[in-house]
């Protein structure tokens, strides 16, 4: 009725016998006579004289289509929309996916494709000479490389957090002792300024044991970037762009740390004021956050030019937009 090929289902070929036993479908094609009309259905079904039809074998097809020699994929191909065994038309390793561990990873893909009206479904992965176990645990390595990074960040704010409550609770103690006895204020001043001093003190060396592992990142990242340098497939992939990422974000919490020194010993007038494009420090922070892919962050007309202490503007900006992006309730939101 269509005049257009149809292919069949899975079948086994009168061809097939005990050898090399293959699954195949047919392929047929309308026949009608010569000269007459087939402009619609029923002129095709009057000139229809019968069918023209060609058998073909998967392995024998996908033989003749790839050529014999081995590929950097491995595939299967399901009649259908079912990935199981009964709908399986060929396998490019004869291991069946389902039942193979070393292919349940995020490297399988699927997809279907209409084919003279059947589907066909396509399940193809990375060949498993393609990736070392070495690379296959790197993304495991970055990620836990960002989550101790993150635990020891959390701590040294923490206390420096605490730290400064157990200040202010002092300094309240004393404005209401302060008609108490002399004696007993120079006490507390003392235990104050003690209570300051071990707080820098503590910025301090927290700050120079957390460059230490921040260092190691940064050339664990560079490391890494030099081993999959002449790793054939991998030159145009997202890898390298997550590993520059992980270095620019070892860099600037580096950068952060110096800032935590700067943020304790505030009250000294230590802070080093700079001219700079308020802009671009803004975008390098939006940049270190990494909104999620929902949230939009734009920046309408010129920003000025300020003189400020850099790290606390930028830690400003960022408190704002990370605020900004926890407190959206919308599905997609513009900052």
């Amino acid at each position: 009725d269509t005049g257009e090929a149809s292919t069949s289902g899975i079948i086994t070929l009168v061809q097939e016998t005990s050898i090399d036993v293959q699954r195949g479908f047919l392929t047929y094609l309308p026949l009608y006579r010569y000269g007459m009309p087939v402009d619609t259905v029923d002129q095709r079904r009057v000139a229809f004289v019968g069918w023209v039809y060609s058998p073909f074998r998967m392995g024998d097809l996908m033989k003749g289509i790839l050529g014999g020699g081995e590929t950097n994929v491995e595939y299967e191909i399901f009649d259908g929309i079912e990935l199981t065994k009964d709908a399986l038309l060929f396998d490019s390793n004869d291991i069946f996916h389902a039942e193979d561990a070393e292919h349940a990873d995020v490297s399988l893909r699927k997809t279907t494709l209409s084919l003279q009206g059947r589907t066909w479904t396509i399940v193809y992965t990375a060949g498993g000479n393609q990736l070392t176990e070495a690379e296959r645990a790197q993304p495991t390595i970055v990620a836990a490389a960002g989550l101790v990074v993150d635990l020891l960040l959390f701590y040294i704010i923490t206390s420096i957090a605490l730290m400064q409550r157990r200040a202010e609770s002092l300094a309240k103690v004393m404005t209401e002792d302060a008609r108490g006895a002399q004696n007993e204020l120079e006490a507390k001043l003392i235990e104050l300024e003690q209570s300051n001093n071990d707080l820098q003190k503590f910025a301090y060396v927290a700050s120079h044991d957390l460059k230490s592992p921040m260092r190691a990142v940064h050339q664990l990242a560079a490391w890494i970037e030099e081993e999959l340098e002449g790793v054939n497939g991998l030159e145009e992939t997202e890898v390298h762009k997550y590993l520059n990422q992980l270095k620019g974000r070892a860099d600037r919490m580096q950068k952060l740390l110096d800032s935590l020194i700067t943020y304790a010993t505030v009250g000294e007038n230590r802070l080093e004021l700079t001219s700079f494009e308020s802009g671009t420090c803004i975008r390098e922070v939006i940049e270190f956050i990494s909104p999620p892919s929902e949230v939009k962050i734009s920046l309408n007309g010129d920003m000025p030019r300020i003189y400020r202490e850099i790290a606390l503007f930028e830690q400003v900006i960022s408190n704002l937009i990370s605020n900004a992006i926890k407190h959206s309730d919308a599905e997609h939101s513009q900052i």
